[in-house]
């Protein structure tokens, strides 16, 4: 009977993973709407992973245009560095005291958010979609999402502690520098690994009666892993001075009660020399 009820979904979820190598079915909340052809593998979980945020696209606003005002153009092809961010943050928040300790931490951490789940220090620019998915994970809360589904209704792991340690995990990791570990055999960080399994169970085809199955999800993300340059053999090593300059920069915010969308406040930065000696 098992085979009978769950056996297409089974087989439709194991077709997902199989084809995250080689280029895969984009699917929202269970429905194709198309094949990616590309045959960069990361490329399709992160265009799936993209129009799952798009739920939350609406609530940041002008995001074309917050990319094309500060982007560089070769050709056709048009694109973020850090020399971007830090003409955002010069333009738009004056606020805020940075030097360029604080701006290179600030990028890293925007790029992070911007490959994740995959480590991609091999990459230096970031396009318009890929920078819309990392405003949405970083400034609404998209994060939210990640190892949930049926679009956030609910986490495919019954551990909630699971989930606030692993936000808690990505915040430290992106504003840490990578170093490849030179050894024989791969050996992920079982908390990279279950960062890429979250995305994964979020992307998959959705059935209500059966949820994801984490021995699926853990073989397609290390699969995944080994065809990022270097991704299965990086280690993170946090420093003082980052996270000392990452709390410097949060000793600087101050929240506004004005509210942009249901339960998002405004916010601005107040700078302060005593701030400066941290």
């Amino acid at each position: 009977m098992y085979h009978i009820h769950f056996g297409p979904h089974q087989r439709k979820v194991e077709r997902y993973l199989d084809e995250a190598t080689t280029g895969t079915v984009l699917t929202f909340k269970g429905i194709s709407i198309g094949y990616h052809t590309d045959s960069r593998s990361l490329d399709s979980v992160l265009n799936d992973l993209g129009q799952v945020l798009r739920l939350k696209a609406s609530e940041v606003g002008q995001l074309s245009s917050i990319f094309q005002s500060h982007c560089f153009t070769d050709g056709e092809q048009r694109y973020w560095t850090e020399e971007s961010l830090k003409h955002h943050i010069k333009i738009n928040h004056p606020g805020i005291a940075t030097t360029e300790h604080t701006n290179s931490l600030l990028w890293r951490c925007f790029h992070f958010y911007a490959y994740h789940p995959f480590p991609r220090h091999d990459m230096h620019q970031i396009d318009e979609s890929v920078f819309q998915r990392a405003v949405i994970l970083l400034a609404v809360q998209g994060t939210d999402f990640l190892g949930t589904q049926d679009g956030g209704d609910y986490f495919w792991r019954n551990d909630t502690d699971f989930f606030y340690d692993a936000d808690f995990r990505r915040i430290l990791r992106s504003i840490n520098p990578a170093f490849p570990e030179h050894k024989s055999q791969p050996t992920s960080q079982i908390s990279v690994v279950n960062n890429v399994m979250g995305v994964l169970a979020t992307t998959q085809p959705y059935a209500v009666t059966l949820a994801p199955s984490p021995d699926l999800l853990e073989s397609a993300a290390r699969r995944l892993l080994d065809s990022v340059p270097g991704g299965n053999r990086l280690r993170y090593r946090l420093y003082a001075d980052d996270f000392s300059g990452l709390v410097t920069l949060l000793l600087q915010l101050r929240i506004c009660s004005q509210k942009w969308g249901m339960t998002l406040h405004y916010g601005e930065f107040f700078q302060s020399s005593k701030l400066l000696d941290l």
